[in-house]
């Protein structure tokens, strides 16, 4: 009959494992992401930090690092390639853990580790960068302050809870408290858009925060901070460890410093504009 409803072929079904794996899979990279510039501006910070001969200068340039990449992500909206920041700073952190790994592992010869484990670091950031995980939009001002506090709670949790667990706890809450304050100090306020991509309201900023902090570690949301921060700091905290066993220093150090020394230079010149992509000639006419 006309009537009745039409059967879905079982094989057009939608399937609730093909669901979960690709649900699991964007958590791994979002995590991994955030391991990847963590990591990165820590390290990098760290290896700057551990060429001053001061008690506590590493630690003090790790977060030094970790701040400065967290206020390249919280200003990206201040430029017109300021969008590419998130993709250079996991693709050099993807960069830099790689080399090192294979550096400490040492299968080949050591240029060969370099390169080659740069080379796979690099793709895997690359890969890690896929979803956008965006701040709200803040001024310059509040970013600095954002960036600072989150990463002085960053270090505070994690030296006092100490461990993996505990320095994965510390980036879920730092990551957490910079997403809920950028949402309640940003720049203009959010405006909610209708099915025909028109401005119906604005949305108040109480209920930007309230709304950010539940969605915050609700696993349907994408931009779960807690949950993110959380894995990503488990993540770069268990490959410190491992590295921590080896002895070779310097095979963490000359990676870390190479690609946040690149990756710092390529983002400021992308930011000023220097490095423009090249326009199409327009064809002629006979």
């Amino acid at each position: 009959m006309a009537d009745e409803p039409a059967t879905i072929p079982a094989d057009q079904r939608p399937r609730a494992w093909a669901f979960l794996v690709g649900l699991l899979v964007f958590r791994l990279l979002n995590s991994l992401y955030w391991a990847l510039v963590g990591g990165l501006g820590w390290g990098f910070g760290t290896a700057v930090g551990s060429m001053v001969p001061l008690p506590g200068a590493a630690t003090i340039g790790g977060a030094v690092g970790l701040a400065l990449v967290m206020l390249g992500d919280l200003t990206l909206d201040l430029g017109k390639r300021s969008g590419y920041t998130p993709i250079q700073l996991a693709a050099f952190g993807g960069a830099a853990a790689g080399s090192a790994s294979l550096s400490l592992l040492n299968p080949l010869s050591p240029d060969v580790n370099l390169v080659l484990g740069a080379g796979v670091g690099f793709f895997v950031g690359l890969l890690s960068s896929v979803m956008k995980q965006h701040f709200a939009p803040v001024s310059v001002v509040p970013a600095g302050t954002i960036a600072f506090t989150g990463t002085a709670l960053f270090a505070g949790v994690g030296s006092s809870l100490g461990g993996a667990p505990g320095w994965a706890a510390a980036s879920a809450i730092s990551l957490f408290w910079m997403a809920i304050v950028a949402e309640c100090l940003r720049r203009e306020p959010a405006v909610l858009i209708d099915a025909n991509e028109k401005p119906a309201r604005v949305i108040p900023r109480r209920e930007m925060c309230w709304q950010a902090a539940r969605q915050g570690w609700s696993l349907s949301f994408p931009l779960v901070w807690g949950w993110n921060g959380l894995c990503g700091g488990l993540l770069a905290s268990l490959w410190a460890v491992w590295a921590a066993d080896h002895p070779n220093v310097d095979a963490m150090r000359k990676p870390f410093l190479a690609c946040g020394g690149l990756a710092t230079v390529v983002i400021i010149v992308t930011r000023l504009g220097i490095l423009k992509p090249r326009r199409q000639s327009q064809p002629t006419s006979g």
